[in-house]
């Protein structure tokens, strides 16, 4: 369903008054289980478990409130009750330390809510997925998919970039270009396209000049067939005339 996804986890929320209790639980099986960075909070929402682990053991214990992004975004998901993601961050997993975002799907202790309050009031945390942007492109859009590229842009953030000179594909005279404006999850997305090399010698030149070719032939045809078919027609009304004076 997500290609290019880096894992699927869930976030509890945890009130000051159940930390202590909370970490107990987790260290009867994870000795080392914190909540980081700390900090004293009117609430914590730590990512409590993540698959796979390998690959994500630095965000395990992550508190979402100690970021603005990813505290901004939680919080509307769980305001709304619609999955949200955040504006673009650096993962704590990613060492290369590119663009990224997180997933969150909120989730509650009641299934009878009506308000914002009720949902506030019965938040339990939220099943959440990190996403590195160029392994989500990789995945769906791989190269040996397309013979354009991609520059993805997050309000006036560039998350992605292949408009660059270094790019193998780059090509500084495209042969077309497109701009698409995208709604995903609480976020507006701008992804520019362009035709890279690939795309011009997948349509090289001389195919256009004998399509345009073609195509004159064909209207001057057309045009021959309709000259003809004026010129029969006035000849069918002189006949009409000439038989009419005749009668």
């Amino acid at each position: 369903r997500y290609p290019g996804i880096n894992g699927i986890g869930v976030i509890h929320q945890v009130q000051p008054s159940e930390l202590d209790a909370y970490l107990a639980r987790q260290r009867v099986l994870r000795p080392e289980f914190n909540v980081h960075p700390f900090a004293e909070r009117d609430i914590y929402q730590p990512i409590t478990f993540i698959e796979p682990v390998e690959i994500n053991a630095e965000a395990v214990g992550l508190d979402m409130m100690h970021e603005t992004n990813r505290m901004t975004s939680l919080a509307k998901a769980r305001d709304t009750g619609i999955a949200q993601i955040t504006g673009p961050i650096v993962l704590v997993q990613d060492e290369e330390g590119t663009s990224g975002f997180l997933f969150f799907a909120p989730y509650y202790l009641s299934q009878e809510i009506d308000t914002i309050e009720d949902r506030q009031d019965n938040f339990a945390g939220a099943v959440y997925a990190p996403f590195i942007v160029h392994k989500l492109i990789e995945g769906v859009l791989g190269q040996d998919r397309r013979n354009v590229q991609i520059r993805l842009i997050d309000g006036t953030t560039v998350i992605y970039d292949e408009f660059s000179p270094e790019h193998a594909d780059f090509d500084s005279r495209p042969l077309g270009t497109k701009s698409i404006d995208i709604d995903i999850h609480g976020r507006h997305w701008i992804v520019d396209v362009r035709a890279g090399l690939n795309f011009r010698a997948a349509n090289p030149r001389s195919e256009s000049v004998i399509i345009l070719i073609v195509g004159v032939v064909i209207n001057l045809a057309l045009f021959f067939v309709f000259f003809l078919l004026t010129r029969a027609n006035r000849r069918g009304l002189r006949f009409s005339q000439t038989a009419t004076a005749a009668l």
